[in-house]
């Protein structure tokens, strides 16, 4: 085997291990990528399908830095302490700052919680666009604390 591809080989299954054990990357794990052909498999570096299908680099980024667990939802803003907060908040305390019901991840701010109106017709605007240019259904089932269980 050439070394190129072994060390190629032994960085991605490394990779993939500091990805598996890296709680704020929890959106990465277990990812798997469709395929022309075949069921989808796991790749561990590689332009992910979602971010071929955002034209605009700001969004294609801020997406990245969401799946890398860098954002200003409660379960990573309340992770740390700061200035003013002495310890972290423990993760099932970092609640939604509308419901306040459930722990605010970006699964629960973009597709669970109903009582921010503006991201609820979001939502729906986002479900009928990619109906009509993807033919791609969101289920509303995405709604619920079950679905994403």
């Amino acid at each position: 085997m050439a070394i190129a591809k072994k060390v190629s080989q032994v960085a991605d299954r490394e990779l993939q291990a500091d990805i598996q054990n890296n709680i704020r990357v929890y959106l990465l794990h277990h990812r798997l990528e469709p395929q022309e052909e075949g069921p989808p498999k796991r790749f561990t570096r590689t332009l992910r399908h979602d971010l071929y299908l955002i034209p605009n680099p700001n969004f294609r980024n801020a997406l990245t830095w969401l799946l890398c667990g860098q954002h200003d939802y409660a379960l990573e803003m309340l992770r740390w302490s700061s200035a003013t907060r002495r310890h972290r908040i423990p993760r099932e305390r970092r609640l939604c700052r509308f419901c306040t019901m459930h722990v605010e991840s970006p699964e629960h701010a973009s597709l669970q919680c109903m009582l921010d109106r503006e991201t609820v017709e979001w939502r729906q605007e986002l479900r009928e666009a990619m109906h009509k240019e993807r033919n791609w259904d969101i289920p509303v089932s995405l709604s619920s604390e079950e679905a994403l269980d």
